[in-house]
């Protein structure tokens, strides 16, 4: 069977993350990434999302997707493990529909794709 998020096949990206893609609403927020976890999409229409990444000491070589499907005006925000970062910032938002991004741990921080 394919996969599938609002009614659209996400097979494709599913196969190329390795896992079928978990969605999060706003009732999910605060939502913790776990280790199952490749590719979140984020629908925000009922409020801002916050995504809390894992510690980046044992994630090194991880990769993540996000995307925000929604078009509201909700954030989806991205926050690093205590004072751990993104790129050199403590957190990083997806503020428009289809805002996508991939993240890859070097085991000390997370980088942007």
């Amino acid at each position: 069977a394919a996969a599938t998020f609002d009614g659209q096949d996400v097979s494709e990206l599913a196969a190329d993350v390795g896992t079928v893609a978990r969605t999060i609403a706003a009732a999910d927020s605060p939502y913790t990434v776990v280790a199952a976890d490749s590719a979140l999409l984020c629908n925000a229409t009922a409020g801002a999302i916050t995504i809390n990444l894992p510690a980046a000491a044992s994630n090194g070589n991880r990769r993540l997707a996000l995307k925000k499907t929604d078009s509201s005006a909700n954030l989806v925000r991205l926050d690093g493990n205590a004072s751990e970062t993104i790129d050199g910032a403590l957190t990083f938002d997806l503020d428009t529909q289809n805002a996508a991004v991939t993240r890859v741990c070097s085991g000390t921080v997370w980088f942007i794709l």
